[in-house]
């Protein structure tokens, strides 16, 4: 009987488990002790007994690592967080999941962040990393992939090989681009760049004001400069208060004439010989022709070699005059007989030894009886 009844109570307990009180109240209930249930899910475990992940609101830092293409710059998307979720849509125009640019949108990157002066990025087919080829640093010297010039311009750079007919083009030192606001293209109808005229644009101009009592002044439509033959009375001057070289006058030799506010004789500008070198000569002519006989006015100075650098006065290929030296502005008047002529002022050169600014200036230079025919 004792067997059975132990037996029984075995049933009743479960085979193989031990009942035992909990006089001290050992087991804590999670839903009825907050403090323990706290403890509990700070050490990553669920209610069910199963461990969460952690996440965490602190951003992280994308990382940015370079191709074997210097010029190329790709991001690992999977150090990169974004506010949108999953991968972005390539091509949509729009920064989303894990691109770092689309179309020509780049975030915080840019040239300029990157280092460079100025260009715009490339961003590539897979919106996952830019080039920058199309970057620039303007003032380094070397001449970049984005960039026309990047300092002094070769013999071989002029307004002509920009496509334009005249004019002196330069490097924009700001931007590296080729400066053609000094460029002009003759018959475009526009007076713009050197050019006093195009077509029937004569920039306000007429024969009263260039100097002649009457007449109708006209454009040379070959060479854009002013067509001063039925202009009559008064007189042709120029004082080159325009501030560059006008059309009708032609420069050769081993330097061009310039128009220099350097040293003006009179006014803000004069015509100054080119900058030459010993054995050299710098020329500067204007074709004219005279209804009547006529003068040639104009004034001069020098500061050269005394006695062996010269300006020197021509008609015609026959010297009038010649000076040298450190001179003040003078004035001087020569006649020219009816008819076509050319007028030449050269600056010429011995073989040593350089005094003085070693340049010579002309201004005010009077036509009576005759125009410009260049």
């Amino acid at each position: 009987m004792r067997r059975i009844a132990l037996l029984g109570l075995m049933g009743l307990f479960g085979c193989g488990e031990k009942v035992v009180d909990d006089p001290f109240n050992l087991t804590t209930d999670p839903t009825t002790d907050p403090t323990n249930a706290e403890t509990s899910l700070s050490t990553g475990e669920s209610e069910s007994g199963g461990v969460e992940s952690s996440t965490t609101d602190e951003p992280t830092t994308t990382a940015m690592t370079t191709t074997a293409n210097p010029t190329e710059t790709t991001i690992d998307p999977d150090s990169s967080t974004s506010s949108d979720d999953g991968p972005g849509v390539c091509g949509d125009g729009m920064l989303s999941g894990d691109e770092v640019c689309d179309g020509d949108l780049f975030g915080d990157a840019s040239c300029v962040a990157l280092g460079f002066s100025s260009g715009e990025l490339v961003c590539n087919a897979t919106c996952q990393g830019y080039a920058t080829d199309g970057c620039f640093i303007c003032g380094n010297g070397a001449i970049e992939m984005a960039e026309d010039c990047d300092g002094p311009l070769g013999n071989n750079v002029t307004c002509e090989s920009e496509g334009f007919t005249q004019g002196t083009i330069a490097c924009d030192l700001d931007t590296c681009l080729f400066d053609t606001t000094g460029c002009s293209l003759c018959g475009d109808g526009i007076a713009q760049g050197d050019e006093p005229c195009d077509g029937d644009d004569l920039a306000n101009m007429d024969c009263a004001s260039i100097g002649f009592e009457m007449g109708a002044l006209s454009c040379n439509a070959d060479s854009c400069s002013f067509n001063f033959t039925d202009c009559t009375g008064g007189q042709y001057i120029q004082d080159f208060e325009g501030g560059a070289v006008p059309a009708e006058f032609a420069s050769s030799g081993n330097a061009n004439w310039i128009v220099d506010n350097g040293n003006p004789i009179a006014g803000t500008w004069s015509a100054a010989s080119g900058d030459i070198a010993n054995s050299q000569t710098s020329n500067f002519a204007l074709a004219v022709n005279f209804a009547i006989p006529g003068t040639v006015d104009f004034t001069h100075e020098e500061s050269t070699e005394g006695s062996f650098d010269y300006l020197e006065f021509w008609i015609d290929n026959v010297m009038q005059a010649e000076w040298s030296g450190i001179n003040a502005a003078a004035g001087a008047s020569y006649p020219v007989a009816a008819g076509p002529h050319t007028l030449e002022w050269r600056y010429t050169k011995d073989g040593s030894v350089d005094s003085g600014s070693d340049r010579v200036w002309v201004d005010d230079i009077m036509l009576t009886g005759g125009v410009p025919t260049g």
